[in-house]
Parts: C-alpha cells; structure tokens; sequence
C-alpha cells in the first residue's frame, strides 16, 4: 500500500481555516449550494489542485480555493448596506492572506507564495444576502518519502 499525505487538507484547508477563525469570530463552512448560517459567515471552497513542478523527490502544486464571506444586508443595493459594510472584513482578509503568504507556524511548512488573487464585490445570494468572493492561491512542495 502506498503512502500518502492528504495535502489539500493537511497543507491548505486546516491552515487556511485556522487562520480565518483565529482572526474572525464568525463561522467557518463548506457549503457547494447557498444555506443560511446566521448573519454572516465565512465559507471555503476547493477549486483546484494543479501541477506547477515536478521534480525527482517532489512536486509543487498550486491550490486554489475560493473564501466566500456572506452577510446579511437588507434593502436594495446601496453603498452604505450592501458596499461598506463588507469591504472592512475583505480588506482584513486580505492583509492576512498576504502576512502568512508563506506559512509555517511552529516551523511546520503548511504553503508558500500563498495570495489573494482577485476580489467579487457585490453578488446577491438573495434579497437579503451579499456576497463577496476572494480566490486564494498557495503553492506547497510536496516531498516524497
């Protein structure tokens, strides 16, 4: 049987999570299909894994994951409910994302390179939800034992 190491939960989910959840206070999900989980949240979803670099010991690999903040916001489409009130937690993310760009808590390599590569502003879920998507990139070597 081969040995394996789950690289996208072990290197970029959990981290990734841990990191979000040390900085907010809101819930962390994984939801494909709109559910309803208060009054704001954020939400994780895994795009792709794809082959950058391969080499005799090891691979490099970038993940990406699109990070979905959803808030309730009432009314029609203004700036100071539906713009303002969302653009200070995705300003937060990103200073995150981009002080742990390569990240290693406790010597421990998780990712490098990690960033933000683009921000959606302004899509409505429904009437009363927005929702703003931020795409995470990371690269990770793995290495083979």
């Amino acid at each position: 049987m081969i040995t394996f190491v789950d690289t996208l939960k072990e290197n970029v989910l959990d981290p990734l999570e841990k990191l979000i959840r040390e900085e907010y206070s809101l819930a962390i999900h994984y939801d494909r299909d709109f559910t309803i989980r208060g009054t704001s949240w954020f939400n994780l979803l895994p795009i792709s894994d794809v082959l950058i670099d391969r080499r005799s010991g090891s691979e490099i690999r970038d993940f990406i994951i699109t990070i979905q903040y959803i808030r309730a916001a009432s009314g029609d489409f203004q700036r100071n409910t539906h713009i303002n009130t969302v653009t200070p937690t995705i300003e937060r993310l990103k200073r995150l994302l981009s002080n742990n760009s390569d990240y290693s808590p406790s010597s421990a390599y998780k990712w490098h390179d990690g960033r933000c590569s683009s921000i959606s502003y302004g899509e409505s879920l429904s009437p009363d939800f927005v929702l703003i998507e931020a795409t995470f990139v990371c690269s990770v070597e793995e290495v083979f034992t």
